[in-house]
């Protein structure tokens, strides 16, 4: 295992860590993404348990279809001659063939020319902080309010995972089922 730093023991450039753009490999490893990844650690030490980075890094083309099932992204993107076929004109094929659902935001964090470092990730329910039988979407709330406290100012909370950024400005979204929303998501995580 590859760790990505000395101070990251949790999270690796190769492993279950899908850090690379899964298209082309790419990453964009500068002093931000090593300052937000050592963030991230910071958020796991504290949480207690396992958190599995999901997706960092996209180009236009995967992003286009990240949400696609895995039979349908890989056979699109087996027809992909990126020489030919600009990442606007792919969106447009992806939106009309299987609708705008299916593909990450055009101006997305999670993009390689973004320079705000993006994950979105998957938090253990192991964790000291969680009580038996407690659904995803609620400890997803309080990984939220974790990694606001570290620095992410960018959080996005699903039922299943979490997005979060190092935007400049704060941008909180609550985007789990209606049943597990209570009240003011930002106010609840200390955005506010």
């Amino acid at each position: 295992m590859h760790l990505i730093t000395p101070a990251t023991p949790n999270f690796a450039w190769d492993g279950s860590d899908a850090i690379a753009c899964p298209r082309t490999a790419m990453v964009r490893a500068d002093i931000e993404f090593f300052e937000a990844i050592e963030a991230l650690q910071a958020v796991r030490d504290r949480w207690g348990a396992g958190i599995t980075i999901t997706s960092c890094f996209r180009d236009g083309y995967y992003n286009a279809v990240v949400d696609l099932s895995d039979d349908d992204k890989l056979s699109e993107l087996a027809r992909l001659d990126e020489n030919v076929t600009p990442v606007r004109a792919w969106r447009s094929y992806i939106s009309a063939k299987y609708g705008d659902d299916v593909m990450g935001a055009a101006k997305s964090k999670h993009l390689l020319g973004s320079m705000v470092p993006t994950f979105d990730i998957v938090a253990s329910g192991r964790s000291k902080h969680v009580a038996p039988r407690m659904p995803r979407p609620h400890y997803n709330e309080l990984v939220a309010a974790f990694l606001f406290a570290a620095g992410f100012n960018g959080i996005g909370v699903y039922d299943e995972h979490i997005h979060a950024d190092r935007r400049d400005k704060v941008w909180v979204a609550d985007s789990r089922s209606p049943e597990y929303r209570k009240s003011d998501l930002r106010m609840r995580i200390g955005a506010m």
